[in-house]
């Protein structure tokens, strides 16, 4: 690649990767330093799972062979908002799962006014299941914010589920990134080697003071696939999320984001 731009004079300061190659946080990073490279797209579906999108998108504009028209005629290019395009979850999905946990004493059931239990299977207990309904999303990412701050684990399900293999919110295990330790705890319970790091997940305003030459135009890191050197600060307030040799591969939400990015501001009005 690098020969590839050189050989081109580095006519394109952005350029824009697909591939299963490009899963390589640090390799993106690596492009993303080149003399001339202003900035990296990686699709984030990058792998074989995304090859279909490319073919669609040649569909769309006629073109059955290179070299391809720039934009074609009716179409227009946008970055993606999003990429929660698979299977969604429902309340009643949710409840069957916790109905057939196998626990000893059932299900407990709360709304979000913190009432009494109700309903639930024999010898309610502190061991059973709790469900707590919130129909606000402030609500909900409260709640979440607050077990998080308590130290806890949180396994976040919600709406549909990402397109691709990163976890970006929908489907994710959140937890706090300033006890490195949690790393080795959680890759034992999910059986990943410890060479598997976690990435954080850090506001669109705090994101500059967290990873160094980070811009509002990087749209890469929204999806996970780009990669930072980060600030001493960060260092030293989150080492679980912070690679080996000093890096990290974060996803950097904003408004967009609805309810993750609601999780993330209540925990900082919590934590500081």
């Amino acid at each position: 690649i690098c020969e590839y731009l050189r050989r081109n004079g580095y006519l394109a300061p952005h350029m824009c990767v697909a591939g299963g190659l490009f899963a390589n946080v640090r390799l993106n990073q690596r492009l993303r330093q080149q003399p001339a490279v202003e900035n990296v797209y990686v699709f984030p579906h990058m792998g074989d799972g995304g090859i279909h999108v490319g073919a669609a998108m040649l569909a769309a504009v006629g073109a059955a062979s290179a070299p391809h028209p720039r934009v074609a005629v009716g179409c227009s290019l946008a970055p993606w908002a999003h990429v929660f395009l698979g299977p969604a979850v429902n309340p009643d999905e949710v409840l069957a799962l916790a109905a057939a946990a196998p626990t000893p004493s059932g299900i407990q059931s709360r709304d979000s006014s913190g009432g009494g239990a109700r309903g639930g299977g024999s010898g309610l207990g502190s061991g059973g299941v709790v469900v707590e309904k919130r129909s606000e999303v402030k609500d909900f990412a409260d709640h979440v914010a607050r077990h998080l701050a308590e130290g806890r684990v949180v396994g976040l399900v919600y709406g549909r589920m990402e397109f691709g293999p990163r976890a970006l919110g929908h489907r994710s295990l959140l937890a706090e990134a300033k006890d490195r330790s949690i790393n080795d705890r959680l890759n034992a319970r999910l059986g990943r080697t410890e060479f598997m790091p976690f990435a954080p997940v850090t506001t669109q305003e705090l994101a500059r003071y967290c990873f160094k030459s980070w811009e509002d135009a990087h749209i890469a890191s929204r999806f996970m696939t780009m990669c930072y050197d980060t600030t001493e600060e960060f260092q030293e307030k989150c080492p679980a999320v912070v690679h080996v040799d000093g890096t990290a591969r974060p996803q950097i939400v904003d408004e967009r984001d609805d309810l993750y990015h609601q999780v993330v501001q209540s925990y900082i009005c919590r934590t500081g």
